[in-house]
């Protein structure tokens, strides 16, 4: 399973979980300032080795749900995208899995949100030149210890994070906890980072396992006649999991 998108996943996962469908998805829309488009392009390798990629774009009310265009539609390289639901709580978004089956690194991809005047605005964004890869860590962890980490390519994100989705147990049940650690940009230059060992050591029972994320993120731009929550992005993240002891 992916963990990441990041901020991208963190932040987006968190969002959704809650998201429903906006009241202004049954009346047209020609004010973009009530819009706040949240566009991602993202390519990710999970715990697993398993690569996938997606691009989808969330147009969020001032409430934080999602709208579906009345009349309008959202296109991806001037090629329509595909509307799709949450299963939970209906809340639309738009996928681009109809049009592209892959995120290509170093390309341009461009999107136009047309609403109900006819009237289009526009948003871009340029893939990461390299792929994060071969991140080095313990796969047998002492927590009594600070944890180095190392990654390769080096490159020079707008933000990098890491991602520690830690498993514990009590006496009397097994939990999860997730926290994200922001990369200062001296230590995204020199593609390494030290999590200390309290990350592991301030959780409700015995940590015994953790899947360890490192993500960038690359900002695009965007019209600026969108709410000012608009955002889009270019995200890629690397997972591995590790024993703790």
């Amino acid at each position: 399973m992916n963990r990441l998108y990041f901020i991208i996943v963190a932040i987006i996962l968190l969002l959704n979980s809650c998201t429903e469908d906006s009241a202004l998805s049954d009346v047209e829309i020609s004010d973009p300032s009530i819009i706040a488009p949240y566009i991602l392009v993202s390519r990710n390798i999970d715990e697993n080795n398993n690569f996938n990629s997606k691009i989808e774009v969330w147009l969020y009310d001032k409430n934080g749900n999602s709208i579906e265009l009345k009349k309008g539609e959202v296109r991806l390289n001037h090629m329509r995208m595909s509307l799709n639901k949450l299963p939970l709580t209906n809340a639309p978004y738009y996928s681009g899995e109809n049009i592209l089956s892959k995120v290509e690194l170093n390309t341009n991809y461009a999107f136009e949100i047309e609403l109900s005047d006819s009237k289009i605005y526009s948003a871009n964004v340029q893939t990461q030149a390299k792929d994060l890869n071969q991140m080095s860590l313990p796969s047998n962890y002492n927590k009594q210890n600070d944890m180095d980490i190392s990654w390769q390519e080096i490159y020079l994100h707008d933000k990098m994070d890491v991602q520690l989705n830690r498993f514990f147990m009590t006496n009397t049940s097994g939990g999860q906890s997730f926290i994200t650690l922001n990369i200062p940009s001296p230590n995204i230059l020199n593609g390494s980072y030290t999590i200390t060992k309290d990350n592991f050591n301030n959780l409700d029972g015995n940590c015994y396992k953790a899947i360890i994320t490192v993500s960038g993120i690359k900002n695009g731009t965007i019209d600026n006649r969108f709410n000012s929550n608009r955002k889009i992005i270019s995200g890629y993240s690397i997972a591995k999991e590790i024993n703790v002891n």
